[in-house]
């Protein structure tokens, strides 16, 4: 990569994204700049930007997942280097928050999505990096580019080295069904579907089977695991319909917490699931070796993507190859 260009850019890391941001950085050979967090008694925060930006071009990671704080100290790094004369401002956030409030369930209720896009783009964003958006509209919401990446090439390199045999994806509905056949093509296996309703959030009405899956050993892909219990009740579905064994992979890690023993990670432990595969697109999840989940790292797709918008080169439509 050309030195005058590198050095017009400046990769900076969001406090909760060091250890993503890193290893993106060391697969650029990039410097990794950090800003300064200041916390005041209230639990109001303040961002600094303790060196000159001026004329540069920021590329800011930012793991944005709750608490809200993490958003309000994206977007107060947005302003201060817009502030400070800076020239784009990239924002990379691996998971895209409020991904799944695009529309209005009902006459009284925001469209969370929009909202969320407009206030990074009032904060100075001018160009979004993401992985696996829940719902691909949103894209629409922005004015400004948005560069969708996903997980593929990562996904199938572990699938591959499973050697799982007679081997069958699972679509976790039917809108998944376009990303899956990607899958299916870049692993030779054959697909089926479930199609569920869902009158409330996190809560699921019915749930079908479409395929036969008797004998099969079924991997479950999916973009998010939030309460894991739709992901549980499809498993069990697959199970009763003949499979052999489930494992599942998704993108986004949520895994939301209540309790000690209502949080869905214990469910997870707890569940038919052979064994769960997520990315490390979210920073609060820490990997133990000694249990069910493990950890997939897809910082070579950013790292990938970042260098191709450094040197001006096309990103492709699918999932850019590991590094």
């Amino acid at each position: 990569m050309h030195l005058l260009i590198m050095n017009n850019y400046r990769l900076y890391s969001h406090s909760c994204a060091e250890d993503f941001a890193g290893l993106v950085a060391d697969k650029l050979n990039m410097r990794l700049h950090k800003s300064e967090i200041h916390h005041f008694a209230d639990g109001e925060i303040n961002v600094t930007i303790n060196e000159s930006v001026r004329g540069r071009n920021i590329i800011y990671i930012a793991q944005i997942e709750m608490p809200y704080t993490n958003f309000i100290e994206a977007l107060q790094f947005c302003d201060a280097a817009r502030r400070a004369s800076a020239n784009d401002i990239i924002i990379v956030i691996p998971y895209l928050i409020h991904s799944r409030q695009e529309r209005r369930d009902d006459k009284r209720s925001p469209i969370t999505s929009r909202l969320f896009a407009d206030i990074l783009q009032v904060a100075g964003a001018k160009k979004i990096i993401s992985m696996d958006i829940h719902t691909g509209a949103i894209e629409g919401f922005y004015n400004i580019p948005f560069d969708k990446l996903y997980p593929l090439d990562v996904f199938v390199e572990k699938i591959k080295s499973l050697e799982i045999s007679n081997l069958k994806l699972v679509a976790p509905d039917a809108g998944f069904t376009k990303k899956m056949k990607d899958y299916t093509k870049a692993l030779g296996c054959g697909m089926a579907i479930i199609d569920k309703t869902r009158n409330v959030a996190n809560q699921v009405d019915e749930m079908i089977l479409i395929g036969d899956v008797k004998g099969h050993n079924v991997v479950i892909i999916d973009d998010m695991i939030d309460t894991a219990n739709t992901t549980i009740k499809a498993a069990n579905l697959v199970l009763e319909n003949g499979a052999e064994s489930v494992t599942l992979f998704a993108t986004h890690g949520v895994l939301s917490y209540k309790s000690e023993f209502d949080n869905a990670e214990h469910r997870l432990f707890k569940s038919k699931i052979k064994k769960v595969y997520l990315s490390n697109t979210i920073c609060s999840y820490k990997h133990d070796s000694d249990r069910k989940i493990e950890i997939l790292d897809v910082t070579s797709v950013f790292a990938k993507a970042i260098h191709k918008i450094i040197t001006e080169s096309r990103i492709p439509d699918t999932e850019p190859v590991v590094m």
